[in-house]
């Protein structure tokens, strides 16, 4: 018997499923289609920016080239921060050739990665970065340095564009309005990291010292033909002794003295003729060295920090270390200054260095001290110019923002504190005493951080070396015996006449003299603390501090002067 009920359930259930199949169908069609339309969008995209080529691809996308051709190719460095606030501007010329329809006459346009195809640079004769060559593909697989035409212009896509047209005689219509330019922001493959940001060091990376010293050296290498010549060689031979002489780490600063044993053979005095390749057996850092991975110079961008980063740690480390110190300053900016003029290619970044280095502040280093400070200064000069640039492409690491450093965070003491309005831009007012201080802790103790107590004051160091050796508890027995010996005195001082206003104890064979109104402590003729009741100073004090020793701040000795003579007190306002 059949059913109505029944029947008419199934079919409602069928035309449900059809339905609901239906929309499925659907939406994945539209799904798939948005995903190839996202692919096509890419590779259109990728399409419009410059063909990355490497050393086993060159000759064969060159040989596959129409004759009539013509070629735009960029030498750059993938580390060089010139390439990189370049690289929005050449993809813009990029776009512009690889668009629809595509301009007549056709202009392939290419780059290559210095950085790691040092070959193919050198056999262009690539003498900075970045570098824009143009010429016929054939001039570009037999090398014909002298049929490729450079550009030496502004680094402005209107410009380029305008340089290759006359080249070709020919008037491009640029319309930078136009869509299809490639992407500004990012280089090929490069991703933004979504991890947080890193922690701010204590003190400068070894590691990242090290690999900074590697590379430095394997592009110097990697010059090949182009190094030759009496002043290359000079600035190698001062760059190795600088290395040898103040390195912080142990493997770099030896290899750095073996490669001053070899420079001779590998290349004598007075000879133009380079080393050639071997020059590639100086191992800087030893035999099995490599650059490691970034630590701290490691930037959130593919492309960001790095290198140049871990240079400015070196170079920093080094006049922390420059000996003599009464007068190796002098040295570490000669070398310094000739390393970045013969082998430093990121052209803007010499160009820049050598306008500071050509100034009477520069002439005047001398000292540690002067060499300390004034790396530090320039360092923050390129931080604030750099950081325009960056706010000006968005080019800039978005965890590792360029400022003046080091931070209040960083060194609390650095700077001076102001109750007058400034400018959200100003410099900061400096303690420059205090600077010295923390940029030798930081850049000091890359290498050796148990060496920070004796050296630099590490407070906390300090008390746990002295608890924990012999040496340290007989410290603190002299300690307690000279404070007794100084209370002693304080009270004979106050039994005594206005008249006789100063006490001359003999101390171990030192000078120990105790002023009713004063408290001062000589060791062989080194003043431990000094400072007057009455406002007038023996020495000028920063605000709040008595010093002790050389240069020594300290505030146990005022706390200790002050138990001593109530009428010794912290430097007045």
């Amino acid at each position: 018997m059949w059913c109505p009920t029944r029947t008419s359930s199934v079919h409602s259930t069928s035309e449900r499923f059809t339905a609901h199949q239906a929309t499925v169908n659907f939406l994945l069609v539209i799904l798939l289609a948005g995903a190839c339309a996202a692919a096509d969008a890419g590779a259109g995209e990728a399409a419009l920016k410059p063909v990355d080529l490497q050393q086993a691809d060159f000759d064969t996308a060159m040989q596959a080239l129409p004759a009539g051709r013509g070629v735009l190719m960029e030498f750059y460095a993938s580390w060089c921060p010139a390439c990189k606030h370049f690289q929005p501007h050449y993809e813009k010329v990029s776009a512009f050739f690889y668009g629809s329809p595509r301009p007549k006459p056709e202009v392939y346009v290419a780059r290559v990665d210095c950085a790691t195809e040092a070959a193919l640079c050198s056999r262009f004769s690539v003498g900075h970065y970045p570098t824009l060559k143009f010429g016929k593909p054939t001039d570009f697989v037999v090398g014909k340095e002298g049929q490729l035409e450079e550009y030496n212009g502004v680094r402005a896509e209107k410009e380029i564009i305008e340089w290759v047209g006359k080249l070709l005689s020919t008037a491009y219509d640029y319309n930078p309005d136009k869509g299809g330019e490639a992407s500004q922001q990012e280089a090929p493959g490069v991703q933004v990291s979504t991890t947080d940001a890193p922690k701010t060091p204590q003190h400068a990376d070894s590691s990242d010292i090290e690999s900074s010293t590697i590379l430095a050296f394997r592009y110097i290498a990697d010059i090949g033909s182009g190094l030759e010549g009496v002043e290359k060689r000079q600035a190698l031979k001062d760059w190795i002794d600088l290395l040898a002489a103040s390195h912080p780490l142990d493997r770099c600063k030896a290899g750095a003295q073996a490669a001053q044993e070899a420079l001779p053979k590998l290349w004598p005095p007075n000879q133009a003729a380079g080393p050639g390749q071997a020059i590639n057996q100086i191992a800087i850092c030893g035999e099995t060295a490599s650059p490691k991975e970034w630590g701290s110079c490691k930037g959130s961008r593919g492309n960001s920090r790095g290198f140049t980063c871990g240079l400015w740690l070196l170079l920093h480390s080094l006049a922390a270390r420059a000996t003599p110190e009464a007068t190796g300053g002098a040295f570490w900016m000669t070398s310094v200054r000739q390393y970045v003029q013969q082998f430093f290619k990121c052209s803007e970044c010499s160009q820049h260095f050598e306008a500071m280095a050509a100034e009477e502040a520069a002439a005047a280093v001398t000292s540690r001290r002067d060499a300390v400070l004034w790396s530090w200064r320039a360092h923050n000069i390129v931080n604030k110019r750099v950081a325009k640039e960056e706010q000006a492409d968005h080019s800039g690491d978005p965890f590792f923002p360029k400022v003046q450093w080091p931070t209040p965070e960083m060194c609390p003491l650095c700077r001076v504190p102001t109750l007058a309005a400034r400018a959200a831009d100003a410099d900061p007012e400096w303690n420059e005493d205090e600077v010295y201080r923390f940029l030798l802790n930081f850049y000091g103790n890359s290498a050796k951080r148990e060496d920070a107590a004796s050296l630099f004051g590490n407070r906390k160091a300090l008390r746990t070396k002295v608890r924990g050796d012999g040496a340290g508890r007989s410290f603190l027995q002299i300690g307690a015996l000279i404070l007794i010996v100084l209370a002693a005195a304080v009270v004979v001082l106050r039994q005594r006449s206005a008249q006789e206003n100063e006490l001359l104890l003999p101390l171990w064979g030192h000078r120990l003299i105790v002023y009713r109104d004063d408290l001062m402590v000589v060791f062989k003729g080194a003043r431990m603390a000094t400072r007057s009741y009455d406002g007038g100073a023996h020495g000028a004090l920063p605000q709040g501090q008595l010093r002790m020793g050389n240069r020594m701040a300290t505030r146990g000795c005022g706390t200790m002067a002050a138990a001593l003579s109530p009428r010794l007190h912290k430097t007045q306002t």
